[in-house]
């Protein structure tokens, strides 16, 4: 007995001089939800410097893409983490790797696209100065950086690992690891994440094991000890509680590293 595939029936519908095509007897995915379009676009009028300032000035308490303003007036968009510890995260920085065997090639924005040469020793030099980059909904897809690296003076940070080319919207189930710090460490290394690797910078052969910067414990939002074993292989340094320091940003992941500041409690 032989069964035939299920066919694909691409019907064409025309109404008002407007055309929609689809697959199957139904539209309703094709239809515009222009309630939720207005909502998301009455963001912009939204006036604050971080994610934690938009949810306490404005009341918002749901994850997704907001405007956010430099003290300069620069506007840009981000992604807001509105429900971890409390939440009031905005989402600075994406540190991504589609080709593990392609170490320092185009692309590689906080590496260097111009291969390892020791004559350049901080590369593109990104991690400490002020280039943007990419967007916040291709995140997972790209290396990503926004003004709120170096403009929010923040206490803590999270890391979110999520698989390549995870849309927006999965990002908190598809996540394989989440956790944030809680000892406001980065009130001691400048307040963000561009003053503290201008401290501790990622350059060609510098250092030591033993000096790559502080290492901060961190709370797990999802995963544990084993997640991040099986993660990074049986010789991750995370024997105990994880703590992050500025050398984990330096190992190589197969998975895009979100990182997410929040700002000082005024």
């Amino acid at each position: 007995t032989s069964t035939s595939p299920p066919q694909l029936v691409a019907v064409q519908a025309v109404h008002e001089g407007r055309h929609a095509v689809g697959v199957g007897p139904s539209f309703q995915s094709l239809r515009t939800d222009f309630n939720s379009l207005e909502r998301l676009r009455n963001r912009t009028r939204y006036v604050a410097r971080s994610c934690k300032e938009t949810r306490d000035r404005y009341n918002q308490h749901e994850d997704g893409l907001y405007y956010l303003t430099t003290a300069s007036g620069v506007v840009y968009q981000t992604f807001c983490d509105m429900t971890t510890a409390g939440g009031g995260w905005t989402l600075v920085a994406s540190v991504h790797e589609n080709n593990m065997y392609g170490k320092c090639t185009v692309g590689d924005r906080w590496s260097s696209e111009q291969g390892n040469n020791p004559n350049r020793p901080d590369g593109e030099g990104n991690w400490a100065n002020r280039v943007t980059f990419g967007t916040a909904e291709g995140a997972t897809s790209d290396d990503f950086k926004n003004p709120g690296y170096y403009d929010i003076v923040a206490e803590d940070m999270s890391v979110w690992h999520i698989p390549n080319n995870s849309p927006m919207e999965h990002w908190n189930l598809a996540s394989i690891l989440r956790y944030h710090t809680e000892r406001r460490f980065l009130t001691l290394h400048g307040g963000n994440l561009h003053q503290l690797f201008k401290t501790h910078p990622v350059r060609y052969n510098v250092g030591s094991c033993s000096n790559r910067g502080p290492s901060i414990p961190v709370v797990y939002d999802h995963g544990d000890t084993e997640t991040t074993r099986q993660l990074y292989g049986p010789s991750s340094r995370s024997t105990g509680p994880l703590s992050w320091s500025p050398d984990h940003f330096r190992r190589p992941s197969p998975l895009p590293h979100l990182a997410h500041q929040r700002i000082l409690d005024r």
